[in-house]
């Protein structure tokens, strides 16, 4: 899996969440921000598991793997 790609597509989500706060680019801050709050991230996490087919642990729901969209892309392809 291409960490870019996934990326475009995580910030694509986002974007059409209405409870994002402004535009989300692929290097965008996320929680440190307050760009998205808990029940985004959640459903974030959910589409990522269904999309990619990935099953993320608690262990890796770590502010340094959701500070951007590109984190959590290099996250996803690392398991991919």
């Amino acid at each position: 899996m291409d960490p870019s790609g996934i990326a475009a597509e995580l910030a694509d989500y986002l974007n059409r969440d209405p409870r994002v706060d402004g535009s989300i680019g692929p290097d965008t801050e996320l929680v440190e921000s307050g760009r998205i709050d808990s029940l985004a991230i959640l459903d974030l996490v959910v589409f990522v598991e269904e999309r990619y087919g990935v099953s993320l642990t608690a262990d890796e729901l770590t502010p340094k793997n959701l500070a951007s969209v590109s984190a959590l892309a290099s996250l996803v392809a690392s398991r991919g």
